[in-house]
């Protein structure tokens, strides 16, 4: 019964899986890192590997596929979409199973079906991208802490040392997951014993430092540094940690976890309810829930950055609904939570869009991948419209004949992608071009300018044909381009071949 939610969630997310395109430029940006040196020797080598330092494990997945996945761009993107809904179901499934091995059945069917069916985990399972699958090993690590706890002797010990392989891959595949490790430390089963609980989380404790420790050995093997996760942790706080979008990530927060979720679960819990062991219960979610915001608040999109935050708002939301209402009425509360969910989210779409984005709140639905707007459907349309124009106007302007070519615009990955599927660059460097921080990409007879608009200068178009400083290329100026524009000579304009 517990593993419902999960069934329902593959079931239905399966015929929106993202064709030929991903969900996230995270993701496209790993895939290009592989696409880049496809040989499976080549697994180590750290050029363009986005994100490797707390995602090794990932791109070790990714170079055991076969050779010819690893080759094809196209199928390179359809095996990782297709792992990234199998961890979306498997992180659901395992989620149900660890709820009920904690709170029992009707508890993991309450919390299951609000984070199932929430619009941020809806979205994630119809790409690929290695959080969902580290989640999925994170929650089997729990799952297997819970069954430890009935052990004794040898076999204890070895459900300890199986606890600390699955954190340690967890952590290997999206290193992320170690803000839950404060929680899994507090959780227990019912019936265990309050007075070992010092014991209990320090034994985890051991553990948890075992499974880290190797993660951050083997980090060190592969890039051949001291203190990396130091310090890309510290590079982290200091390039992305804005503590001026606290009101931002609050409204993010919402949006992805789901308004009724957050209204309903905030009345419920903010009531008076029997709880006979409030310490083992409700105060591993809280700990959860105040960890991922002190960690993701000021930095809110992607909105999958609050997943941790959604499981502790969930079990917080199931354990009083079923302690005030009763097993069936909790679980009548939860489906119609994520109706309210889908409801508000379509409501509130408007104005966030005309707030945030006025420029694309016209007659076509906004389509962002830093938060879920508006309800499922819809949004993940727009999605998946995008990403199939912007991966079909990469594969074009990898087919110009011209052998130099200007891109001016607000997303270049698959532009880069469709480059590397062509063959593989003689030189891919980010660089400095008269003033300007482009990406260059050289193959035989061509190279590519990709001028990209940034936060910092957002007129960065008009600047680079002010200055102009390769006067003899093509220039081609993507449509979607948020950018005042300097008139460009009809000569100097790049035209695309035809869609094939």
């Amino acid at each position: 019964m517990c593993l419902i939610p999960a069934a329902v969630l593959g079931l239905l997310t399966l015929p929106w899986l993202y064709r030929d395109c991903v969900g996230d430029p995270d993701t496209l940006l790993m895939l290009s890192g592989v696409l880049e040196h496809p040989a499976r020797a080549d697994q180590w080598n750290l050029s363009h590997k986005y994100g490797v330092l707390f995602s090794w494990g990932y791109y070790w997945l990714l170079y055991h596929l076969p050779a010819h996945v690893r080759e094809r761009g196209s199928s390179l993107i359809a095996a990782v979409n297709a792992i990234g809904w199998g961890s979306a179901v498997l992180a659901c499934g395992a989620l149900g199973w660890l709820m009920m091995r904690i709170h029992g059945l009707a508890d993991s069917l309450a919390v299951t079906i609000v984070v199932a069916f929430s619009p941020m985990v809806l979205e994630l399972a119809t790409y690929g991208h290695p959080f969902m699958l580290s989640a999925s090993l994170l929650f089997g690590a729990g799952i297997v802490l819970m069954r430890q706890e009935s052990l004794h002797g040898a076999a204890a010990l070895a459900a300890l040392a199986l606890t600390g392989v699955l954190l340690f891959a967890s952590f290997a595949v999206r290193a992320d997951s170690v803000l839950a490790l404060p929680w899994l430390a507090l959780v227990s089963r019912p019936g265990a014993a309050a007075g070992g609980r010092i014991r209990r989380v320090a034994v985890r404790g051991l553990v948890f430092c075992a499974a880290f420790g190797a993660f951050m050995w083997f980090q060190r093997g592969i890039a051949g540094e001291h203190g990396l996760v130091l310090k890309s942790v510290g590079a982290f706080f200091k390039s992305f940690y804005n503590p001026e979008g606290l009101l931002r990530g609050a409204v993010v927060l919402v949006l992805a976890s789901g308004l009724g979720l957050v209204l309903v679960g905030s009345a419920l819990t903010l009531r008076p309810w029997p709880n006979p062991d409030p310490a083992r219960s409700v105060v591993p979610p809280f700990v959860l829930f105040g960890v991922a915001l002190v960690f993701w608040l000021p930095n809110p999109t992607p909105s999958r950055h609050f997943f941790f935050a959604l499981i502790a708002l969930a079990e917080m939301f199931g354990l009083a609904a079923v302690r005030q209402l009763g097993t069936r009425r909790a679980v009548v509360l939860a489906l119609a939570v994520v109706v309210v969910n889908q409801a508000g989210a379509e409501l509130l779409y408007r104005p966030i869009a005309q707030t945030y984005w006025p420029e694309g709140s016209g007659a076509q639905r906004m389509a962002t991948g830093s938060v879920t707007l508006g309800a499922s459907l819809p949004y993940h349309a727009a999605m998946r419209s995008v990403h199939g124009q912007l991966r079909e106007e990469g594969r074009r302007l990898a087919r110009v004949p011209d052998p130099e070519v200007v891109f001016l615009g607000d997303v270049d990955d698959y532009l880069v992608f469709a480059l590397l599927e062509r063959g593989g660059p003689r030189v891919w460097v980010e660089t400095d071009e008269a003033g300007f921080w482009v990406t260059r990409i050289e193959r035989a007879g061509q190279t590519f300018h990709i001028v990209r608009r940034s936060r910092l200068r957002p007129n960065i178009a008009a600047e680079y044909l002010a200055a102009d400083p390769f006067p003899k290329a093509k220039i081609y100026v993507q449509p979607e381009l948020r950018s005042t524009l300097a008139p460009i000579p009809p000569e100097r304009l790049l035209t695309l071949p035809r869609a094939r």
